[in-house]
């Protein structure tokens, strides 16, 4: 007995020196910032131009977000702060959804595709809306800093997005208009690693175990 414990320790250390695989993410921060004329992280009008041309109303105040996103099951739980441009107000913002993987795309990156429920804790100025479905679509548009919206960047960690809460028009990435919201957003990840090997560790654990419990019995029986 005292061997096999030494022999599972050795097993465990070489298993947790294995590369590690992130399946889930902390999210760290919705960022503020304007690179090459594309302005993140934003919420505005989605009155023309499919959804992409409007008036910004509020801003995301930077350092202010947390919450998960799931690469696999795609799903989403966010928080952050965003300033209300008309009186400088701070509004709590919740979102959760879905933004699922859809392959990679010609610019390297891969696309996301999905929906996100926002919810506000004061109406966004000129819309008297305190929630809203905003779509994010599985097209590339090769606008602003890598990754282009709607992308995922593994290595830096970012999740880009443009969506609006109209109908797509089925071509280009685009909404019927008039919608009525818009967001532009530049998720920032930290993975949450485990192991590669490690679930395969736990399932001998198991084995092991049930063969010991069954050794055992055999022995009191006889």
């Amino acid at each position: 007995m005292k061997y096999r414990l030494v022999a599972m320790a050795i097993v465990a250390v070489f298993l947790w020196s294995q590369p590690a695989s992130a399946l889930t993410y902390n999210i760290t921060d919705v960022s503020n910032l304007t690179s090459q004329g594309f302005s993140t992280s934003v919420f505005h009008t989605a009155t023309s131009n499919g959804g992409k041309g409007g008036v910004v109303l509020a801003r995301s105040i930077g350092g202010t977000a947390s919450g998960t996103w799931d690469s696999v099951s795609g799903a989403i739980n966010v928080w952050f702060d965003v300033e209300r441009l008309s009186d400088n107000l701070t509004i709590d913002v919740h979102g959760t959804g879905n933004l699922s993987l859809t392959g990679v795309r010609p610019d390297g990156f891969m696309g996301i595709a999905g929906t996100i429920e926002f919810a506000f804790s004061a109406a966004l100025d000129d819309l008297a809306l305190v929630a809203a479905d905003v779509q994010f679509l599985d097209y590339d548009y090769n606008i602003g800093p890598d990754p282009d919206p709607n992308g995922f960047d593994s290595v830096a960690g970012l999740i880009a997005l443009w969506g609006a809460d109209g109908i797509p028009t089925g071509s280009h990435g685009l909404f019927q208009t008039p919608a009525s919201l818009g967001a532009d957003l530049r998720i920032e990840l930290t993975p949450v690693t485990i192991p590669a090997a490690l679930p395969l560790f736990a399932g001998g654990l198991g084995i092991m175990g049930l063969l010991g419990w069954r050794r055992k019995r055999r022995a009191e029986t006889v």
